[in-house]
């Protein structure tokens, strides 16, 4: 739902609109443009980057209303779907013709474009992505909580340099996305091997070369960096909606777009919540200009009437009118518009913790296909390493059998949930840790991983993981709760007896019932382990040595989601609900953190 605060006219082209400074007060980050099946159509199934998705969704109805036509007479319909950037390109270049086949993409920058056409030429000769323009622009920011910018220095002194020396600092909370899945995690780890080869060099670096990614200084610098995240993520927007939802505790800075610092503030001002303002750092070593092409699918399922259709839907999107459109969301237009100078200054302004509209930003060069190649695969080595704790329900009630429609025949829960806690672990590496809790009336530890003996995520340790997880038998009750509780307590102290293992540490939690056995209630949890939430006196619940995200999963209709969201949400995580359709998903969703 989107809640206006400020409206204002603007003149574009000889007519008269208005721009709406919004804010989003609830996400619609999943939100699609459907397209309901039509004699004589011309579907166009369009994925972008889900920090576009307010605009993209709002003026997409409006194409779809008009029912333009392709030169062979056929009604377009776009069907578009907001993705994390790097999930978008991949599955297009691994794609098939089909129900799910994807005519046109616009990733949030070029990064991803030069670095999927450098892969499939590799594979198969030729592009796999052709671009036909730039719809908007917005530069990568490093957002910061105004406290934590008064901590760090002046603002234009503030780089990936501050975030290194910082990551000492076992206090200091610093997020991004996943650079392989993310344009902004891309775009923010390309940045850190720029500002790592600048500090070797002793001088700013004009572009990056191989060597420079290869040179183990500078890839020390990056990962010096990485010690710092408190867990990476599948999109942009997911960042952006945990520091509007989670404030100045769920961390000190995370990288997003100034788009995003914009709506955040808004978002704030809104709702009437009592956090600081959130500021956008632009980088002293440079940024990139996400700069979000219109591209053409070049593969065989492409039909003369879905391109053409494509490229009308981006003619209608690079119209001034619609172009303005993106204005109230903080996306700057790729075309002039005819408007008042003074309107730039409505959104791009102090309050909502940006630098004015006209302000010159030093931008990096984007490196070529193979250079993003080399930086997104250190990326693999440099990642910080992760302790997570797999929480499962192991009650009678995991015993009940559904059919698994993907798996086309009828399944116990449990073995949906084996099956997608192993896809997890799949995901982990060599250097990875994992803790293994049951519970039903009891809570305890799996003899694969006793207490404070987390199991290598190496390929030995997935396989004894896999054969622990087959020997599960559901029975008994739930004790939820008091598991969520001994988790976090044996976490806890584990990162006061070793303050120099910086690893990402969160909780998986599944649950099919209700609780009914433990001897903490949720007031009593969330007071102990909710460093998310204001204790209603100017601080936060929880112990601030013990930030501890917990992530939840309600598995079937019976699941009481409401107690697990109120836990995780205060331990600054979040609960999805879901049947067999959904789990694997799910599981999926959650390994992307690590």
């Amino acid at each position: 739902m989107l809640t206006g605060v400020l409206r204002f006219p603007i003149a574009v082209a000889g007519t008269v609109s208005f721009l709406v400074l919004i804010s989003l007060s609830v996400s619609a980050a999943d939100q699609e443009n459907v397209c309901l099946p039509a004699a004589n159509q011309a579907l166009v199934r369009f994925t972008y980057g889900s920090e576009k998705q307010p605009w993209i969704h709002e003026v997409t109805e409006t194409f779809n209303r008009q029912a333009q036509k392709t030169a062979s007479g056929k009604t377009i319909c776009v069907n578009a779907v907001p993705k994390g950037s790097g999930d978008s390109v991949n599955e297009i270049k691994n794609g098939q013709a089909g129900p799910g086949e994807v005519h046109a993409t616009s990733p949030a920058s070029d990064l991803y474009v030069n670095l999927i056409n450098h892969e499939f030429t590799e594979e198969q000769g030729k592009d796999l992505l052709k671009v036909e323009g730039f719809l908007v622009s917005s530069p990568v920011v490093i957002a910061a909580w105004e406290p934590v910018l008064a901590r760090l220095g002046p603002p234009d002194q503030i780089g990936w340099s501050e975030i290194f020396k910082r990551s000492g600092d076992g206090g200091f909370r610093y997020g991004q996305t996943s650079p392989e899945q993310s344009n902004s995690g891309l775009s923010a780890l390309v940045a850190q091997f720029y500002a790592g080869a600048a500090n070797e060099a002793g001088r700013p670096v004009p572009r990056l070369s191989l060597a420079r990614i290869e040179d183990p200084k500078v890839r020390e610098f990056v990962a010096k960096v990485h010690e710092s995240v408190i867990h990476y993520g599948r999109s942009t927007g997911f960042y952006a909606e945990k520091m509007r939802s989670g404030g100045p505790e769920y961390a000190d800075t995370v990288v997003i777009y100034e788009s995003d610092v914009i709506q955040a503030n808004n978002h704030i001002r809104d709702q009437g919540l009592k956090y600081p303002k959130l500021v956008a750092i632009y980088p002293r070593e440079g940024t990139f200009a996400t700069n979000h092409p219109f591209t053409i699918v070049k593969r065989d399922w492409v039909d003369a009437d879905e391109e053409d259709g494509a490229k009308r839907y981006f003619a209608y999107l690079m119209a001034p009118e619609t172009q303005a459109k993106a204005l109230q969301y903080g996306f700057r237009p790729s075309v002039p518009l005819d408007i008042d100078p003074k309107v730039y200054g409505i959104v791009w302004n102090p309050d909502n913790g940006v630098q004015p509209f006209d302000t010159v930003h030093r931008f990096l060069a984007t490196p070529g296909g193979n250079v993003i190649q080399a930086i997104r695969d250190a990326f693999r080595a440099i990642k910080n390493h992760s302790h997570v704790v797999l929480v499962i329900d192991r009650s009678g009630s995991m015993d009940a059998r559904l059919f698994d429609t993907e798996r086309g025949m009828e399944r116990s829960r449990m073995e949906m949930a084996v099956e997608s806690a192993n896809l997890l672990a799949q995901t982990l590496q060599d250097k990875d840790r994992l803790s293994l809790l049951f519970y039903d009336y009891k809570v305890q530890y799996s003899d694969l991983t006793p207490k404070g003996q987390p199991l290598a995520m190496d390929a030995a340790g997935k396989e004894r993981l896999a054969e622990t997880l087959a020997k599960v038998r559901p029975a008994g009750g739930t004790a939820m709760r008091s598991a969520i509780e001994t988790a976090w307590r044996d976490l806890c102290e584990t990162i006061k007896k070793n303050p120099s293992d910086r690893a990402i540490r969160l909780m998986v939690v599944l649950t099919d019932g209700v609780d009914n056995a433990s001897k903490i209630s949720d007031a009593d949890l969330i007071q102990r382990i909710g460093f998310a939430l204001p204790d209603g006196h100017g601080g936060y619940l929880g112990d601030a040595a013990c930030k501890i995200p917990v992530f939840g999963i309600a598995f079937g209709g019976e699941a009481d989601d409401s107690s697990l969201k109120a836990i995780g949400n205060a331990a600054g995580g979040e609960t999805r609900r879901g049947d067999s359709a959904e789990i694997r998903e799910i599981f999926k969703r959650f390994s992307d953190l690590l």
